[in-house]
This record gives C-alpha cells, structure tokens and sequence, in this order.
C-alpha cells in the first residue's frame, strides 16, 4: 500500500482546485 503518496497526489489536487475555486470566487465578486 503506497497511501502516502497518494495522499500527497490527492492533497496537491484538492489545492489546485481549490486555488482555482477562489480564483473563480475573486473574479464573480471584482466583476
């Protein structure tokens, strides 16, 4: 079982959406 690394691969991609969410979220409340 490798779920070290998968957590990692799983957290970097929750941080990647989630910067894209509150990118999307800063943009709707500027415009």
């Amino acid at each position: 079982l490798h779920i070290i690394g998968r957590n990692l691969s799983i957290e970097q991609t929750i941080g990647e959406i989630n910067h894209m969410f509150l990118r999307q979220q800063a943009s709707l409340s500027a415009g």
